[in-house]
């Protein structure tokens, strides 16, 4: 039977006392995770998160998690949210109370400024409607079985100061392999040794003569899986590539900004952007860049005498986070491009590689 709207539905987030009304729809909808990880999660996660419901009288009808995590690209730092959680009661499906609650997450996170949202996709279908596109391709990494053996391997045990110590291990790996990722540091690491202990897991360091080459953890209740390995050179064996991570612009002035040139000098881009769910990054744009950041306002008439460099640009705004996440050249997106105009494009600094392995 088709449900019609009443007066009695509303979509809003779930007061703090509210938050464990949301568990019986978790486990429902996510069977795989075990009951000591789901206790971890709404002990921990929903402590600093939010949850965007639509309501049917007191039944919660869909969901979704908003989880806050802080972000560095070079000098950049951002809060973004992690999308997990995105669920509908069974029996209530394909009567689109998740696009309602989707849709309005994203107006909320524009409104709040934040620049963008990423999840981890059950199917890439479901978010593809929503300008959510891959940003990130991972690459399965195990150890090196012949160089395993000369490894010592010491399990983390937790301390505070510990936790401080690996989250500056973690942060200066992740800045000599990557451009963009989750900032680390002693609060990160405690949860994530909550985490895998949920999943009776835990965390090694990987020891060469004394020293720390290496982090890796496994979990799993029902079967044991690696979680993560952080390591280099000839400790690690790269195995298949695959698109994991989607991420979608929420705040098109807020994620522009923090782009520049790679060169000195300064580039003006008119940019048209269509943006089908969030009217405010929607429309035309004189986004300036030079070599120390970048400036982006509402288009406004060309001034006489004006006489600045400026390239015109016509996207989506998916097609404008596959080019500065760093996951598709430009070339490929605006092939109809003049190669002049393209190489201009080329000055501004991409994210060359993201990593993000959050799991929650």
């Amino acid at each position: 039977m088709e449900h019609r709207k009443g007066k009695n539905d509303q979509i809003r987030y779930l007061a703090e006392e509210e938050k464990m009304k949301s568990k019986p729809l978790w486990n429902q909808c996510f069977p795989e995770d075990s009951p000591a990880f789901v206790s971890y999660y709404y002990r921990e996660k929903t402590k600093n998160n939010r949850i965007l419901v639509k309501m049917e009288g007191d039944a919660i009808l869909t969901m979704l998690h908003r989880n806050p995590y802080a972000l560095r690209w070079k000098d950049t730092q951002w809060t973004a949210d992690y999308i997990v959680g995105v669920a509908t009661k069974r029996d209530r499906r394909h009567e689109g109370h998740m696009r309602e609650v989707l849709t309005r997450g994203l107006l909320d996170m524009n409104r709040e400024h934040r620049p963008f949202a990423f999840l981890m996709p059950a199917a890439e279908e479901i978010y593809h409607p929503f300008s959510f596109r891959y940003v990130e391709k991972k690459e399965e990494v195990f150890l090196n079985p012949q160089m395993e053996p000369y490894l010592e391997r010491k399990p983390v045990m937790g301390s505070e100061k510990e936790c401080q110590k690996i989250g500056a291990w973690m942060e200066q790996w992740l800045e000599k392999n990557y451009d963009m990722f989750t900032i680390r540091n002693a609060e990160y690491v405690k949860h994530l040794l909550m985490e895998l202990e949920s999943e009776h897991g835990g965390m090694d360091y990987l020891m060469d003569r004394g020293v720390c080459v290496g982090l890796q953890a496994f979990w799993g209740s029902r079967e044991r899986e690696q979680r993560l390995l952080y390591a280099d050179g000839k400790w690690c064996q790269m195995g298949n590539e695959r698109p994991r991570i989607m991420a979608r612009i929420t705040d098109l002035s807020a994620f522009l900004s923090a782009f520049r040139l790679s060169e000195k000098g300064e580039l003006t881009v008119e940019l048209t952007v269509r943006d089908g769910q969030i009217p405010e990054n929607s429309g035309n744009f004189v986004w300036k860049i030079t070599g120390q950041g970048s400036v982006v306002r509402r288009a406004e008439a060309k001034r006489p005498g004006t006489n600045e460099e400026r390239i015109t640009l016509s996207a989506d705004i998916a097609e404008l986070a596959e080019w500065l996440f760093g996951y598709r050249l430009a070339e490929t997106i605006w092939e109809e491009r003049a190669e002049c105009r393209l190489s201009k494009l080329k000055q501004i600094q991409t994210m060359g590689s993201v990593f993000l392995d959050e799991v929650v």
